[in-house]
């Protein structure tokens, strides 16, 4: 432990006693380096208080200074606000055995001698002493305890000795004995005259603010933010500098609290006063928000490695084999009770009523459409009934927590309504590592994704989806075939699904029903069928009444692509995987493709699935081939110049009329 240093003036060399003066100069004129120059010479070094604060933690647990564990800081705090808070209001709400009721706290007999010697120190200024020296006895006096004890400490023993005092002012208008002890101590009508008091409670003020903040640093978890570090070794560094100006500060409401005493009302209207307190608020209140500002980011520093670790945990949960899916799922959701699943009957379940399922979680934010909606639920309806599989879909809506407001809380409560599957009551319930987890592992950035949970928790995000379409049973067979083939080889996760042809209603239904009974893929019915080749037209009518040309505009061009590929008589396919890989092709080439997967294979084990692909089919020279786009007449315009999808060379116009009885 340090050794006590005598602050007396008389006692040092004449040498010393200069320096001192021109440092308590450097001071008054809030020359905060010199200060903290002046504390390397009257206080230990900070590292060494840090090694004492660890070294004498055991020790301190049996000390006074058990008195004043993070609760009865918290009380302290509020025992200051019950001090400061001079209407009647406050003294309703806390009541008037509200502060001897707290005094066992300070009962300790070691408590209490420190508390009166602190104060005795601090009633020197109020007979003219120096502040300064008053300010560094104390500092002194409690140089062997941490900084935030040094703060604690003092605001304890001011507010312990001069409890009685506010206690007495406030009662004194109610109680016939507060009235007597207030004429004996001479005590002025401070209720009165509480706006000339103002400064006073203003300082105060300002004190428990920096207090709550100098505690709240030396509070902060070590195993997310290092004291040795910024943005936490820079805010330590200060606390000294804050300390001695917090002591100082309730070394002068003090003093002129104890001058209230006999003075009366000339004392009150003290100009002089009133302006040093003024000047000590301002003071401590830059302080206050420079810590603060240091403390809002080690929160923010905190909240980062609480985050990357509740990442990496989850990314750890897994990659990790599972007996099923329950943790998993527990670890995707918040734990607070407000957050929870909802059932397709918009019921709160708990959530294990999905453990060993295989589970679809449907991830997007508020901007899906009600289409994307329609047709999931249409696929989902279906392979509920043709299914031997016990699944279920699971939406997670991924939201900006910074800007939510009540209109992002009405669609998201819009879009739950139309959703026949589990939804979360809201989207906060999703842990924002497991966001952090969806967007940087399985590349979720705007476009609905579905990642796939099966019953013992095995992710399996990255399917390849193929749609295909023709009137070629035969073409059909064998697609489908060699294109399962090659997906086993590589083992992928594969889904097909024939979507048809455009006006074909009644040979694509007898198709799609021999689809079904050979279990060759999945089949729309004709309800999705017509809404897809409606909103595909309705698409490229859009573009063509705004002027897009398929050189500047690359949906368009798509859109083109796959009505030319409705016109013809063959077959085609289309493969896309997550959001930004696709290749298509008609269904010569592609068949082609698949049928010689044997010189693409190697390629497509380094490269995957669709860029290799996309590589074999760039490769199939297509020299005689016959591409149709067939407009209807009511397309609201038709467009003077159209690309072939196949080779890119200008189509030829043609008028066609034509009657198909199916």
């Amino acid at each position: 432990m340090a050794t006590p240093i005598s602050l007396s003036l008389s006692s040092l060399p004449s040498k010393s006693q200069q320096l001192v003066r021109n440092e308590r100069r450097m001071l008054a004129a809030s020359d905060d380096g010199a200060m903290t120059k002046l504390f390397s010479r009257l206080m230990p070094p900070m590292v060494v208080l840090l090694m004492l604060n660890q070294f004498s933690k055991v020790e301190r647990d049996t000390s006074m200074l058990s008195m004043i564990g993070p609760t009865h800081m918290s009380l302290m705090v509020h025992l200051m606000h019950w001090l400061i808070s001079y209407t009647k209001s406050a003294a309703r709400l806390f009541g008037s055995s509200f502060f001897f009721r707290n005094l066992d706290l300070f009962r300790d007999r070691k408590m209490m001698i420190l508390t009166f010697d602190v104060l005795q120190v601090s009633c020197k200024c109020s007979g003219g002493g120096d502040a300064h020296a008053t300010t560094m006895g104390i500092l002194n006096m409690l140089s062997n305890y941490s900084w935030d004890a040094k703060v604690v400490l003092t605001l304890a023993a001011f507010a312990v000795n001069f409890g009685e005092f506010w206690l007495i002012v406030q009662l004194c208008t109610s109680n016939s004995l507060a009235k007597s002890v207030a004429l004996l101590k001479q005590l002025p009508d401070i209720l009165e005259h509480s706006q000339t008091l103002k400064p006073h409670f203003d300082a105060l003020n300002k004190l428990i603010d920096v207090t709550k903040c100098i505690v709240e640093f030396t509070e902060l978890p070590s195993e997310f933010i290092s004291i040795d570090v910024p943005p936490l070794s820079t805010a330590m560094a200060h606390i000294p500098t804050a300390t001695y100006w917090i002591i100082w500060s309730v070394v002068a409401c003090a003093a002129q609290i104890m001058g209230l005493v006999g003075m009366g009302h000339e004392f009150i209207t003290s100009t002089s006063e009133a302006w040093e307190l003024s000047s000590l608020a301002h003071k401590v209140s830059s302080i206050h928000e420079h810590l603060q500002s240091l403390l809002h980011i080690c929160y923010q520093r905190i909240d980062e490695e609480k985050l990357m670790e509740a990442f990496e945990d989850f990314r750890r949960t897994i990659e990790t084999p599972q007996m099923d899916n329950l943790k998993i799922l527990l670890k995707i959701f918040r734990k607070e009770e407000t957050y929870y699943l909802l059932n397709p009957d918009k019921t709160k379940v708990l959530n294990d009523v999905l453990r060993r399922k295989h589970v679809l979680l449907l991830i997007s934010d508020l901007d899906i459409s009600q289409e994307e909606i329609r047709v999931l639920e249409a696929l989902y309806k279906g392979e509920r009934v043709s299914s031997e599989l016990n699944y279920e879909i699971l939406w997670l809506p991924i939201v900006d927590r910074s800007t939510w407001d009540d209109g992002y809380e009405q669609k998201f409560l819009s879009l739950q309504s139309i959703m026949p599957w589990y939804t979360v009551n809201h989207p906060f319930a999703i842990e924002p590592a497991v966001i952090k987890y969806i967007m940087e592992v399985w590349g979720f950035v705007k476009k609905p994704i579905a990642v796939t949970l099966d019953p013992k928790g095995k992710v399996s995000q990255q399917k390849v989806v193929c749609f295909y379409g023709g009137v070629q049973m035969e073409w059909i067979e064998s697609f489908t075939t060699a294109t399962k083939g090659v997906a086993k080889a590589l083992d992928i996760g594969l889904e097909m699904v024939y979507i048809g042809k455009n006006n074909a209603k009644e040979r694509v239904k007898k198709i799609t029903g021999l689809i079904k009974e050979k279990q060759l893929s999945h089949a729309w019915e004709d309800d999705n069928l017509w809404f897809f080749w409606n909103r595909l037209e309705s698409m490229l009518y859009s573009k063509i009444q705004h002027g897009k040309t398929i050189e500047n505009d690359a949906i368009k061009q798509e859109v083109m692509t796959m009505l030319a590929y409705d016109g013809s008589e063959n077959g085609w396919a289309v493969f896309f995987s997550g959001s930004d890989e696709m290749v298509r092709a008609n269904g010569d080439k592609v068949i082609s493709s698949m049928e010689s997967f044997d010189e693409w294979e190697k390629l497509a084990k380094q490269m995957g699935f669709i860029p290799a692909l996309r590589k074999q089919l760039e490769g199939i020279t297509d020299n005689h081939h016959c591409t149709r786009l067939i407009l209807p007449e009511n397309s609201g315009g038709i467009p003077e110049r159209v690309q072939c999808a196949e080779c890119g060379r200008p189509m030829e116009m043609y008028f066609m009329y034509r009657c198909c009885v199916e």
